[in-house]
């Protein structure tokens, strides 16, 4: 009886082993790369996904170098799926972040001295291993599916989030590489005849996008993204009209010179900000989505991306700037709700940077 018993266990033992190396079959663990935090004393932040164990927990200081934390540092508790700080942690206190605010409890921006001031040098970033299983990308790609053929040229015209305004390798090296775009670039950049040209610039509103997108068609665009509303709902509805029209014209027009169009929303920034009204950053959003919709193009839905993120404080954990300018995790979450329209092939299981939507 025995025998049969070890025999049986054997047999079960190597079963699970063959299905586990069957390149077919699902990964043990989900990978996710560089989930940013920004912790005050000790108080526990959750995981946006079930944390299984902790790879690595690290920052950057002044100057650019990766600080990396040890067990002494923090303490990653599996059953509440959090992290804090310990008594003696030298992880950044995001406690010592002061705003000015004014009477009623908004804040005025100000450049020099800034306020509020930056916080991408007070967050973590973490990677680990999960349990949580990543539903497949629903295949949209329009690299395959609109006959590009050739050499495809790809167009980004944005604003600061666009050029990537805060993430570390442009607030230390000046260059996108870790905004969406960069990331999109780096992705597509096993086929050589795929081009990404960021034309996106800081400050930036729709006019500019209006009064230059003509020009990158002259030079061979062949797809755009499309990025705007952050800065242009500042104005609210005295700009809205001219908003509608400067994209939809122009998506319009492109699509009529054979060009293909994505068009990106924008999130919720922060509603502590004097100039920020909640109802005209839903007005814009809306804007974008009818216009793509209208033109029968996709539409990136950011705000209700970042709105439903459990266990992640948007403003502390995912901008760098305390407003709206996504950190490096997330313009991963950007460059996650673009993937599935610029997609390879439909075979690709695990790919660098994507966080995706978890099985529940």
């Amino acid at each position: 009886m025995t025998k049969k018993i070890v025999d049986l266990f054997f047999l079960i033992s190597i079963s699970f082993l063959l299905v586990s190396c069957n390149e077919n079959s699902s990964p043990e663990y989900t990978l996710v790369t560089g989930e940013s935090f920004s912790l005050s004393g000790n108080i526990p932040k959750g995981f946006l996904f079930e944390a299984e164990y902790i790879l690595s927990v690290y920052s950057y200081d002044e100057v650019g170098n990766k600080v990396l934390y040890t067990k002494d540092d923090y303490e990653f508790n599996s059953e509440l799926n959090s992290i804090r700080r310990t008594l003696n942690s030298r992880i950044p206190n995001f406690n010592t972040h002061n705003v000015t605010f004014n009477e009623n409890g908004t804040f005025s921006f100000n450049g020099v001295p800034r306020n509020p001031p930056l916080i991408n040098l007070l967050q973590i970033y973490i990677d680990y291993k999960s349990r949580t299983s990543f539903k497949p990308i629903n295949n949209k790609s329009i690299l395959k599916d609109n006959n590009l053929d050739g050499t495809i040229n790809i167009y980004v015209y944005g604003d600061s989030i666009a050029s990537g305004a805060q993430t570390y390798s442009q607030y230390f090296n000046g260059n996108d590489s870790d905004s969406f775009v960069g990331l999109l670039r780096k992705y597509l950049n096993v086929d050589d005849s795929i081009n990404v040209i960021n034309k996106s610039e800081n400050g930036q509103v729709s006019d500019y996008f209006y009064n230059d997108y003509q020009s990158a068609i002259t030079d061979g665009a062949d797809l755009f993204i499309i990025e705007f509303g952050m800065n242009d709902h500042i104005e609210g509805k005295a700009r809205l009209n001219n908003f509608i029209s400067n994209i939809n014209d122009a998506v319009i027009n492109i699509l009529n010179s054979g060009n293909q169009v994505v068009i990106v929303g924008f999130f919720q920034q922060n509603v502590l900000w004097d100039r920020e009204n909640t109802i005209d950053t839903i007005e814009y959003n809306e804007a974008l989505k009818n216009i793509a919709d209208n033109n029968n193009v996709p539409f990136v839905d950011i705000y209700n991306l970042y709105n439903n993120l459990s266990n992640k404080h948007v403003i502390e954990d995912i901008t760098a700037d305390w407003m709206h300018h996504p950190n490096d995790f997330g313009h991963k979450l950007y460059f996650s709700s673009l993937l599935p329209y610029f997609l390879l092939n439909n075979n690709e299981i695990s790919i660098p940077n994507y966080i995706g939507k978890p099985v529940l």
